[in-house]
């Protein structure tokens, strides 16, 4: 399937080249010529004249097939050019553009950061994947804050009502998950060297989306949203603000975070490496 394209582009590439050739060697068959025909005392024969003739045109015949080319490529890049303004500028935004099923991040997404706010559910994907990177933060001296469910069966009691599955996750369920979370972030808390501050707050109902924010207050910053579903097991959609691009909604979900925290019961679990408790909030 590649091979045709690639053939082509060697035609081409081909075509340019004697081109270039057959235009130099045009401007010196024509002084040739000239000086021939004025400064020698021995003209060229017709058959002479006629075969640098001939040559000549062949070049130039040469040399239009290859503007020929790049007159097409200009058309086709201008065609997508075209497109490309009407479905980003002229028209409105596909959300297929924007939203997407698998912003999946990496340590690399924490790994420059100086603070870190994570909200979620019960974040047990997430303490699992990122306890290593959160750990070499600490140490690093970052200032790191969760925001997850209260274990309080009011609250997740609405959980159980959004979720999915056979059977249905309880109360209990849930409440183990975040258990197990808490674990984790106390083990982040405890690690040697830490300089940094861990803060854990526990909300009182279940947010409609997820953020991973780093960098709040820096030119850097960054966030990475997810949307929750309701009793569905397809993934949320997903995507990611920045404030180098998108201030007013980097700012839009910092406040969102900041708003969730103060609807949170909250405890600090090591301060600028000073543990203060042993387990964090339950």
């Amino acid at each position: 399937m590649k091979s045709k394209p690639r053939l082509t582009e060697i035609f081409f590439s081909t075509i340019t080249v004697i081109g270039i050739i057959g235009s130099i060697l045009s401007v010196i068959v024509g002084i040739y010529l000239v000086i021939m025909f004025t400064v020698s005392s021995s003209k060229p024969s017709e058959s002479s004249i006629l075969a640098s003739v001939l040559g000549v045109m062949l070049f130039i015949a040469i040399s239009n097939l290859d503007r020929y080319h790049k007159l097409r490529h200009i058309d086709i890049e201008s065609e997508r050019t075209r497109e490309l303004i009407e479905n980003r500028i002229v028209q409105q935004v596909r959300a297929d553009a924007f939203f997407t099923e698998s912003l999946e991040l990496t340590e690399d997404y924490f790994a420059t950061a100086s603070s870190i706010d994570i909200a979620g559910i019960t974040l047990g994907k997430t303490a699992r994947t990122f306890v290593d990177i959160l750990g070499r933060r600490l140490i690093a001296g970052d200032h790191i804050r969760f925001i997850l469910v209260s274990k309080d069966e009011s609250v997740l009691n609405q959980l159980v009502h959004r979720s999915f599955g056979q059977p249905v996750p309880t109360v209990e369920y849930y409440q183990q998950r975040i258990e197990a979370t808490l674990t984790l972030i106390n083990i982040v808390a405890g690690i040697n060297g830490a300089t940094g501050t861990i803060e854990v707050g526990m909300l009182k109902y279940v947010p409609s989306f997820g953020m991973s924010i780093v960098d709040q207050s820096s030119s850097n910053g960054k966030a990475a949203i997810e949307v929750y579903h309701h009793n569905s097991q397809k993934p949320g959609p997903k995507f990611e603000v920045t404030e180098t691009k998108d201030p007013k909604w980097f700012y839009f979900f910092n406040e969102q975070f900041r708003l969730m925290w103060e609807s949170c019961d909250t405890q600090q679990l090591i301060v600028k490496g000073n543990l203060t408790y042993q387990k964090p909030h339950k």
